[in-house]
């Protein structure tokens, strides 16, 4: 299956603060099916937002045949660039993962899978999963 990477920002409001949220979309084709639709999964990555191995993690979903969906989290606080898996930005990831409000998650939560069900190849159908923090955030995502 192929796979198609894109991106998009879509603008948030939490506690009162707008910001702009990007979510990168991982998205399978099929070659001579340009109306295929699939299900959609929320990826939620964890404290270094979406990194290579999130990426990878993305594609590996999308390789199955589901839309991926993966949030920066930390858009309240910094650009959507991942952060370092370095002592110094692993110490600012866990500081913003404490930062940010449950109302900002949730609201970034609402957000992808939104974003997810705008699409007219997505089957409606809604999945969440994530790593480290992401888990977390994909169990609230399923609730």
């Amino acid at each position: 299956m192929l796979i198609t990477e894109s991106f998009v920002d879509v603008q948030t409001v939490a506690n009162g603060k707008e910001s702009t949220m990007r979510i990168y979309v991982f998205h399978p084709t099929i070659p001579g099916y340009p109306n295929a639709r699939f299900p959609g999964v929320a990826l939620f990555s964890e404290i270094y937002q979406v990194t290579g191995p999130v990426a990878r993690f993305a594609r590996q979903i999308a390789g199955h045949g589901y839309i991926v969906a993966a949030p920066s989290s930390y858009h309240d606080f910094v650009g959507p660039e991942p952060l370092k898996y370095d002592a110094a930005d692993t110490d600012r990831g866990n500081d913003f993962k404490i930062q940010k409000t449950l109302e900002s998650y949730d609201a970034d939560s609402y957000k992808t899978v939104d974003h997810l069900l705008s699409l007219p190849t997505c089957t409606g159908l809604i999945g969440s999963t994530g790593m480290c923090l992401g888990g977390h955030l994909a169990f609230r995502a399923a609730v």
